[in-house]
């Protein structure tokens, strides 16, 4: 996607990259009521994309059918930000000045209707102020979602919704000095988890202000906190996607900003635990998302 928030003279687009050879092909042009599609995430098995574009000052929610190419409003107003969830997307929607609730966006764009045991309300901290939430798409873990606040002054703070229906609770790891904090998930073995399955986590990309560089870290649903990195790479990271056809081909895409006009794709795969570059330099994308 480049959007409004790319900083680059590109212009707006939804574009598919080649994997093999880092070829662009462009899909659909983004009008000006379009400009400011974000926070996009790929509708689970489906070929459609769902972001939000704002329309004087509301956030609402729109898909992208890549296969019938065709837009489509979904009826969601007033919404922070998606979340990539198991088998759909969840929109965090704002419903007063410190309180949000979820709703699921079906399988397929023309479902508008709200699943009803998503409906969860949840009461925000006081040091955490909806529009914060904003910024990057969320991801669902096992049982939460996690979200991130962008405090500002290069501060953000990890945000993990419970999905328990006996107890929605909002829960916020500690302050992080960083200029991004982007939610990914991933699949990890059941041997990492007592388990003999793969589970799905989450984790977060952080971009350390200090240096610019970008650590690649689980999220500990049991001591809510961050854990140590499992992966860094020296650029900052603008938006991360995940690729999980079965246990062999486990990969995070990583858009990077570079010192140089332009960005570049990397991938980390997870299960060789190194990094392989997707071919092509200058990217101008602001994100990035996985779809069929």
């Amino acid at each position: 996607m480049v959007n409004s928030h790319s900083s680059t003279g590109y212009n707006n687009c939804i574009e598919h990259v080649n994997l093999t050879n880092g070829t662009p092909t462009n899909i659909v042009g983004l009008t000006e009521d379009q400009k400011d599609f974000s926070c996009v995430a790929n509708v689970p098995e489906t070929q459609n994309l769902c972001g939000i574009q704002t329309k004087d000052g509301v956030r609402s929610v729109f898909s992208y059918d890549l296969s019938m190419r065709f837009w489509q409003d979904m009826g969601l107003k007033n919404i922070l930000t998606l979340c990539n969830g198991q088998s759909s997307i969840i929109a965090v929607k704002q419903i007063s000045d410190n309180e949000m609730m979820l709703a699921s966006i079906g399988s397929w764009p023309y479902t508008r209707d709200i699943d009803q045991t998503l409906n969860y309300r949840y009461e925000l901290p006081a040091d955490i102020k909806p529009e914060a939430l904003t910024r990057y798409p969320g991801v669902q873990g096992d049982s939460y979602l996690l979200l991130s606040a962008d405090n500002g002054n290069n501060s953000f703070t990890p945000v993990a919704l419970s999905l328990d229906p006996s107890s929605r609770k909002v829960y916020t790891g500690e302050s992080i000095q960083a200029t991004a904090l982007i939610p990914f998930w991933t699949i990890i073995s059941g041997k990492d988890t007592g388990t003999t399955k793969y589970v799905r986590t989450g984790g977060y990309a952080v971009v350390r202000a200090d240096d610019g560089r970008t650590d690649l870290c689980l999220w500990n649903q049991a001591t809510m906190s961050l854990e140590e990195p499992f992966a860094t790479f020296p650029n900052s990271a603008r938006s991360v996607t995940m690729l999980a056809k079965d246990t062999e081909t486990l990969k995070l895409y990583v858009l990077f900003d570079t010192n140089r006009r332009g960005r570049l794709i990397y991938a980390y795969d997870l299960v060789s635990k190194s990094w392989q570059a997707v071919p092509g330099i200058g990217y101008p994308y602001s994100e990035i998302v996985m779809a069929r």
